[in-house]
């Protein structure tokens, strides 16, 4: 399957970096140049999805019209039509979802300066003195901590798939069912497993086969 199209029987394949998305998601970090400056092999899946991209970009008629560049850390991507021409846009790979983190670690800041906040704080301060029990304890802190790690994992995911059935969309020029999307997440996934990013080299060779 590799980059191409779904059927390898096809005339019309053309490339997707979808699965060079997927792995500089899995890899993005919180440094404007991640993607080009630092860890090697980030750097190699970057040259990868950027050559992917340029050859789609030659391919399909009026995909450069909607790249962009992330306003963050500058990498390139393919955006949503009714964003076309917009020039403050977030990368998929992940300043999206960390300026989003962001502005809401500063909300819920402003919100416990509130009188209201205050009063819920002091709730939760005075609910964790109660726990002194070792069950209780372990149960508390698991439900204090729940919000911020296991309830991220299944929205990141959302959101990426939502993108790659835009970008997929966007380079067949056609309407991309979810179970669409979902197959070649299960490829996707695969293909991370089989070649981690501790071999980018070899995990490049097989996405971009032919088959």
């Amino acid at each position: 399957m590799a980059q191409w199209a779904y059927d390898n029987n096809r005339r019309d394949r053309k490339p997707f970096p979808v699965f060079f998305v997927a792995a500089l998601h899995r890899r993005h970090q919180d440094q404007v140049d991640w993607w080009h400056r630092g860890d090697l092999g980030v750097a190699l899946i970057a040259a990868a999805y950027l050559l992917v991209l340029i050859v789609a970009i030659r391919l399909v008629p009026g995909l450069r019209q909607r790249c962009t560049r992330c306003v963050e850390c500058t990498i390139p991507f393919v955006t949503a039509v009714t964003n076309q021409g917009r020039q403050d846009l977030r990368c998929p790979m992940g300043c999206r979802e960390r300026h989003r983190r962001k502005h809401s670690s500063v909300r819920g800041t402003a919100y416990y300066q509130t009188p209201q906040g205050k009063i819920k704080k002091k709730q939760q301060n005075d609910s964790r003195l109660r726990a002194n029990e070792p069950d209780a304890a372990i149960k508390q802190s698991s439900a204090t901590a729940a919000p911020s790690h296991p309830a991220v994992g299944p929205s990141r995911e959302i959101e990426l798939l939502s993108y790659l059935q835009m970008l997929v969309g966007a380079i067949e020029r056609r309407r991309v069912e979810p179970g669409e999307i979902q197959a070649l997440w299960e490829w996707i996934k695969r293909g991370l497993r089989q070649h981690p990013f501790e071999n980018p080299a070899a995990m490049m060779k097989t996405v971009l086969s032919d088959g």
